[in-house]
């Protein structure tokens, strides 16, 4: 490499729109990334704050506003244009704008001349290959949607009326201009104008011109967009293809598909609006870290050493990104709550319903997708449920699993389920006893209301689907029930022993042994009426909860769990006894007090404890 840079200019907008050459955004170029935002308080704004820069330049008489720098290189084997590495933001933003202030003139009368000097700089007569192209535009793209909405731009079509996939950022940077021509600058043509001028002629950049893709990758590597740093995503993608740069070849022929399998990964990203660099890292430990969880920052030196080599990154690029991909698709159907059968899974939909925010286990379960064993890949998300569950209800601090990431994926990589439960025992055993006071804790559960619907939502599935009681994963038609009345002061007075304070009797209504299951409807005629009302007589009619088949709800009736079809009698009384899912005496045959509530906790618990293999 005899010279990185060719040529230095600070050419202004107008100077480079004047190029007698087209500026092309490369397929192995990021996509256009800079948000929008009227609203002046969100920092996520970058084209509003452009213009608002350059007007507010505008309006204080400066001489000069920077735009920043523009890297490109020429293709030799493509002369009329210049192939832009870094700056497509702030270049893209610009001829939108350019573009809006053309279409806005469309609709005003009297603006043919004007129109006519925004077409001069907006199209370019080319020679390509010999010969002359004339009324090429000045800005294209390798992107198949962001070129689809550039070109219909350039050709004046109505772009509000048409559906661009997964390019929202810059449709949404063409409406801002719009709302800034409309809004800012009042929707009059002499201020536009006046602006515009201002742009072209005032507004500057600093352009490095170098000769060949990796002397000007050099450079942007270390270089970033305004307002707007690289993510570990776009340095992740820029040295996949640095690595194919001593290889012209296979360069021309492996970056397309490349960039196409990048870009699936970034839609199926988006679909799920789950973070691009997030997920590398999920990847990464899933497949390949065996020792830590590493940093955003570790990731690319990781790449470049020893260990990295192991990706085979630099010898099969397609093959890596194929693997991400997959871990990709897996990750939406994980987001969906279904397994590798493409089905709901409960120890995907219970934690995700419950407890919704938490993905930390997610590399876990790409791990096991590895193995390409269904029963295996649901026993370790089953063991992965446990553990979410005891670190809710302890409020462990979700970094405490990262750091056992990189160990945990190793061991499920080695298909050992044995030496894996093992591990999330030992993990487990440091935060259960925290777990267990919560789940008797009546205030902790108050505050923390989701916790005690998955505790009884997960029971009764499990029954169901253990004895085929045909229950709904989907649990909308289910309501929690408080068997002391939670909310009426009349109804709580009337279901309390005599001799037991109101105060003392109303820390009951949150306990987990105080609730259970019922249909919307049933609930709602349950009511606020008294335990004895509910599960006993209800002034000489049967119970409130009579006729009920949920199991849970239903043995406090008759002591039975069974269901009305479909179940084996054998195996429900033998779990019956095991769990001593029965029905439990009231206090003084009358009232639901704190030894019936313990006695339907160490019932739930022993179930959840045999469920995930735990002592609680």
């Amino acid at each position: 490499m005899s010279k990185i840079i060719q040529d230095i200019e600070s050419p202004s907008l107008e100077e480079i729109l004047q190029e007698k050459k087209q500026f092309f955004i490369p397929d192995f170029q990021r996509n256009f990334v800079w948000k929008s935002n009227q609203d002046k308080n969100k920092e996520d704004r970058h084209v509003n704050l452009l213009l608002e820069d350059i007007h507010s330049a505008m309006k204080l008489n400066f001489d000069e506003y920077y735009l920043g720098p523009i890297i490109t290189f020429e293709d030799k084997k493509a002369k009329w244009e210049y192939q832009v590495i870094d700056g497509q933001q702030r270049m893209t933003s610009t001829v939108l704008f350019i573009l809006a202030y053309k279409n806005f003139l469309i609709k005003v009368k009297g603006q043919a001349k004007q129109i006519k000097v925004l077409d001069n700089l907006l199209f370019e007569n080319l020679v390509v290959s010999g010969k002359v192209e004339e009324n090429q535009q000045f800005l294209r793209t390798s992107s198949i949607n962001g070129s689809k909405f550039l070109d219909d731009l350039f050709n004046g079509e109505d772009v509000s009326k048409k559906n661009y996939r997964n390019i929202s950022e810059l449709t949404n940077a063409y409406k801002t201009c719009m709302k800034f021509l409309e809004n800012d600058l009042d929707g009059n043509p002499a201020t536009i104008k006046k602006f515009f001028n201002y742009m072209k002629d005032k507004c500057f950049v600093t352009w490095v011109k170098t000769n060949n893709f990796d002397e000007a990758f050099t450079i942007f590597e270390r270089m970033n967009d305004r307002g707007l740093p690289l993510t570990t995503g776009d340095k992740l993608k820029h040295y996949i293809l640095s690595t194919l740069i001593d290889d012209k070849s296979k360069f021309a022929s492996d970056s397309p598909l490349i960039n196409k399998l990048w870009a699936d990964i970034e839609d199926n990203l988006r679909s799920i609006n789950f973070n691009f660099d997030k997920f590398i890292r999920y990847h990464l430990v899933a497949r390949y870290w065996d020792e830590s969880y590493l940093t955003l920052k570790e990731v690319l030196p990781w790449f470049r050493s020893p260990k990295g080599k192991k990706t085979k990154l630099a010898t099969n690029q397609i093959n890596f990104l194929q693997k991400m991909k997959d871990d990709s698709e897996l990750l939406k159907m994980f987001k969906k709550s279904h397994g590798l059968n493409d089905e709901l899974n409960p120890s995907l939909h219970f934690p995700r319903s419950y407890f919704g925010s938490v993905s930390q286990h997610m590399p876990v379960l790409f791990a096991a997708a590895t193995i390409n064993d269904d029963d295996y890949f649901d026993k370790v998300a089953l063991k992965m449920e446990g553990l979410i569950f005891i670190y809710s209800l302890a409020d462990t601090k979700w970094n405490l699993l990262e750091r056992e990431l990189a160990e945990i994926c190793t061991i499920v990589r080695s298909n050992n389920i044995t030496k894996f439960r093992k591990k999330i025992d030992e993990l487990i055993e440091v935060q259960i006893s925290q777990a267990r006071a919560n789940l008797t804790d009546h205030k902790y559960l108050e505050d923390h209301y989701m916790k005690s619907k998955f505790v009884l939502h997960r029971i009764d599935y499990e029954i169901g689907t253990r004895f085929k009681f045909d229950p709904s994963i989907k649990r909308e038609q289910y309501t929690l029930e408080h068997i002391i009345p939670q909310n009426s002061p009349e109804g709580l007075e009337a279901s309390k022993p005599p001799k037991v304070s109101l105060d003392e009797y109303s820390k009951l209504r949150h306990r987990i042994g105080n609730m259970t299951i019922l249909s919307k409807s049933n609930n709602s005629i349950a009511g606020d009426n008294t335990p004895f009302q509910k599960i006993k007589d209800n002034n000489g009619k049967p119970p409130l909860y009579e006729g009920t088949f949920i199991p849970m709800t239903k043995v406090l009736i008759d002591g039975k769990l069974e269901n009305i079809s479909g179940s084996d009698s054998t195996k429900t009384n033998k779990f019956a006894t095991k769990h001593n899912f029965k029905r439990v005496p009231l206090h003084e045959e009358k009232y639901w007090y704190i030894d019936q509530v313990e006695k339907r906790e160490k019932t739930f618990f022993s179930v959840l404890s045999e469920l995930y293999g735990i002592d609680l």
